[in-house]
């Protein structure tokens, strides 16, 4: 199966026929009822990009064995359409409360967007308090995701 983006949202998995082609329902080459559209198809894979714990802080020192709890992320980000940010996994492996981030234009949902290049707050992230709070920042769909940098907020909480 490959996964098929129509305008960069995810469309679902489909079969490449014998001869090369793959068909969408809704969606035809010839006599298009929407306006023209990009199709990416592709091989549905998931990416996933884990920061170490951070144990310095720079007005405090060291950090480790303090309690602390994410509250703010700045993700500088290159060429991306789909990133999702979250807390942390579940028992299962799940990501805890994802935040996904909208690199879309309201006004333009008939149209691509544009590949975003620059910086992404997320002022409100939910991290869990502990010693250990890890960040996942991930897509499971066939967009591109580039990360160059992680800037982290938190809050100190004292000892456990």
């Amino acid at each position: 199966d490959v996964a098929v983006c129509i305008n960069a949202q995810f469309y679902g998995l489909y079969t490449v026929d014998v001869d090369g082609t793959v068909t969408v329902p809704g969606y035809e080459w010839d006599g298009v009822s929407f306006p023209p559209t990009v199709a990416q198809i592709g091989l549905p894979f998931s990416s996933l990009v884990q920061p170490m714990n951070l144990d310095v802080d720079v007005h405090t020192g060291a950090t480790q064995g303090i309690q602390k709890q994410v509250t703010t992320l700045s993700l500088s980000l290159y060429d991306t359409l789909g990133c999702t940010v979250a807390p942390g996994t579940n028992s299962d492996g799940d990501p805890i409360k994802p935040q996904e981030l909208n690199f879309r234009d309201p006004n333009a949902l008939l149209t691509a967007p544009q590949l975003f290049t620059g910086y992404r707050q997320i002022k409100d992230f939910a991290g869990s308090i502990g010693l250990d709070v890890p960040i996942l920042i991930y897509t499971d769909g066939p967009l591109p995701l580039t990360v160059l940098g992680v800037a982290i907020g938190y809050n100190l909480s004292g000892v456990p």
